[in-house]
């Protein structure tokens, strides 16, 4: 359960959460509710899973691969995020397969700037 990972703040009162842990809870289960490819889209700003596929989409994705922890996700996840970002059937042996894999995917994305 989430609520057990999540320590007080203060831990003189463990039956009572204060406001700011009530916060940090309700942020990890809403980011573990959600799944690793929604997780994605809305780190990289997109309105739609489909945009993922959208050269602009990489350039984001470039940015924000590191600061998402794959391993929160499991191995089917990653492996299915992958799938579907890259259009390709690819198999990795871990989460940190599938992160290393995505984040050279999209720095060897050639993105061209558009003509003036």
């Amino acid at each position: 359960m989430i609520a057990d990972k999540i320590q007080p703040e203060n831990n003189s009162s463990p039956a009572f959460l204060r406001m700011a842990d009530m916060q940090r809870l309700e942020n990890a289960k809403v980011e573990y509710e959600q799944g690793l490819l929604e997780v994605i889209k809305q780190e990289v700003g997109c309105d739609y899973l489909s945009d993922l596929h959208a050269a602009y989409s990489f350039m984001s994705m470039r940015r924000v691969l590191p600061k998402i922890d794959f391993h929160r996700y499991s191995l089917a996840e990653c492996q299915d995020a992958l799938q579907y970002i890259c259009a390709q059937s690819i198999k990795i042996s871990d989460q940190s397969q599938a992160k290393a894999y995505l984040q050279e995917f999209s720095d060897n994305f050639n993105v061209k700037a558009p003509k003036a």
